[in-house]
This record gives structure tokens, sequence and C-alpha cells, in this order.
């Protein structure tokens, strides 16, 4: 699974309300190559934003600061 996570604080010259757009753009258009490269590899993948941020976060050891975006699980296709 792989935890997509947005550092605001390297967003320099963007307005507040503007970061978390920018990370969400930012994570689909990684998401999309890992969709791109499961699919020349014969993986499966899929995206979810429905995850415990708060718990995820402790879990990794994140600063507050920190944006999890979404995660994206990658395996092999049930067949």
């Amino acid at each position: 699974t792989l935890v997509l996570v947005a550092d605001p604080g390297r967003m320099k010259g963007s307005a507040a309300d503007q970061q978390q757009a920018y990370a969400f753009a930012d994570a689909a258009f990684i998401s999309e190559n890992v969709y791109l490269f499961c699919a020349s590899e014969g993986l499966a993948t899929g995206v979810r934003a429905m995850v415990d941020r708060p718990a995820l976060a402790r879990a990794l050891g994140l600063p507050a600061d920190r944006l999890i975006v979404f995660a994206q699980s990658v395996g092999y296709p049930k067949k």
C-alpha cells in the first residue's frame, strides 16, 4: 500500500486555501502513473480515500502538519 502524503510547508507561494487543492491534484497525477504502471505489469491497484487519517498518521509517525491525501493498494489480481 502506498500512502500519498503532502507537506504543505513545501508549497511555497501557495495560499493556505490552495494548498489542499494542489496536494490532491498532485496525488491524483501520481496515482494515475501508478495505475498505468500496474496495467503494464499485470497488477491490480485501487485508491482509497476513506482512510482513518489520524490513526494512520500516528502509526507512520507523521508530523502534525502533514496531510494524508489517500492510500493506494497494489497487488496481484484475483484469478
